[in-house]
């Protein structure tokens, strides 16, 4: 992998989370905060722009995490009936309905605690290039990813991954982001 260039560095390391930071936020004030906020996404974004985004549950429920605010887990009754992975077709026709009702990025969650490789990743691989093929956004929620999964993800159109990404053992994290992978080294290996 190559040497990111001095500026792109210089932004990964003002992105770094350390103790100190977290620390010196939490005692900002919240006006202070919401400024910093508007004027970082003015900087990044149209201020008179706002993102229409369309969310389906592709897989709902039966998650065997033990996550005691999520809904999703198996562990608690949330009146969540668990679905299957939904087929392409099923995902396609939502895409486009979301398309037609005004959104510009399509966000698929499914209840799993993390990716694992075989049929119902190809599935989803195939859901995000479907989507991305409309025009529209693709976003994801999968639970934990490892790296693989993430660039599988990135070379079918992803442009986000929300959720987590599994830290054990490793010290770099792999964050999906708009057409690339970008590899941010933590500033505490195995954290």
């Amino acid at each position: 992998m190559s040497t990111p260039s001095i500026e792109r560095q210089d932004a990964l390391d003002e992105c770094r989370v350390t103790r100190e930071r977290v620390a010196a936020t939490y005692c900002r004030g919240l006006l202070d905060l919401v400024y910093e906020a508007a004027t970082v996404h003015r900087r990044c974004h149209d201020p008179e722009t706002v993102q229409c985004a369309s969310l389906l549950s592709v897989k709902t429920g039966g998650c065997s995490e033990d996550c005691a605010y999520c809904p999703q887990s198996a562990h608690y009754d949330a009146s969540v009936d668990s679905t299957e992975l939904m087929s392409l077709s099923d995902v396609v026709t939502a895409a486009e309905r979301a398309k037609v009702a005004g959104a510009d990025r399509f966000c698929m969650g499914a209840a799993w605690p993390q990716v694992s490789d075989g049929p119902e990743f190809d599935r989803v691989l195939s859901m995000v290039r479907a989507v991305k093929e409309m025009g529209l956004e693709t976003c994801v929620t999968l639970g934990m990813l490892e790296a693989d999964h993430a660039k599988q993800l990135s070379a079918a159109g992803l442009a986000t991954h929300q959720g987590e990404i599994s830290l054990s053992g490793v010290d770099t994290i792999w964050v999906v982001h708009t057409d690339n992978i970008t590899k941010i080294t933590t500033q505490h290996p195995g954290w």
